[in-house]
C-alpha cells in the first residue's frame, strides 16, 4: 500500500512539473486579405529597469517567427509596417505584454490592431518567444479578414 502512495504521489510530481507552458492573454485577429509584405519596425527597449536589449530581442524573434512560419514575407520596401510595443515587461515574474499594429504608410491607416501577454514558469526569454510564436501562429490562423 505505501508503495502504491509513493508511485501517486511520484505521478503528481511528475505530471505537474509537465505544465511548464505559458498562459496567454490575446486579441489577435487574422491578417486582412491583402497584407503579403511587411516591414518590421524597431522596438523601443523598455525605459526603466535596465532592460536594454529587450527591444531587439523581441523584434529578432517576430522576423524569426514571420520568416519561418509566418502568413506574409519580410520587406523593408513593404508600406504595411508592423510597429510593436512592449507595453509591459517583468522579468521576476516571467511575464511579457506586447501590442502590435500594421499601417500602411502608403494611406496613412491602421489596417490591423493586436494585442497578447503571456506569463510562464521558463525563463523570461523562452515565454517571450513563446508569446512571439503565438501571435504570429494566431496571426495566420483562419481565413484573412475583408
Amino acid at each position: 500500500m505505501k508503495t502504491l502512495i509513493a508511485i501517486g504521489i511520484l505521478m503528481i510530481a511528475v505530471l505537474s512539473g509537465c505544465g511548464s507552458g505559458v498562459t496567454f492573454t490575446k486579441s489577435v485577429p487574422p491578417l486582412p486579405w491583402n497584407v503579403v509584405d511587411l516591414k518590421v519596425m524597431e522596438i523601443e527597449d523598455i525605459k526603466s529597469g535596465g532592460y536594454a536589449g529587450t527591444g531587439t530581442f523581441v523584434r529578432n524573434v517576430f522576423i524569426h517567427e514571420l520568416r519561418r512560419s509566418g502568413p506574409v514575407i519580410i520587406d523593408d520596401n513593404s508600406t504595411n509596417h508592423l510597429i510593436v510595443r512592449i507595453e509591459d515587461y517583468n522579468p521576476s515574474d516571467k511575464y511579457i505584454a506586447l501590442s502590435a499594429q500594421i499601417v500602411d504608410i502608403s494611406q496613412k491607416q491602421i489596417i490591423w490592431n493586436a494585442s497578447i501577454s503571456g506569463v510562464g514558469n521558463k525563463t523570461i526569454d523562452e515565454v517571450t518567444q513563446t508569446v512571439v510564436m503565438e501571435m504570429v501562429k494566431a496571426m495566420s490562423e483562419g481565413e484573412k479578414m475583408d
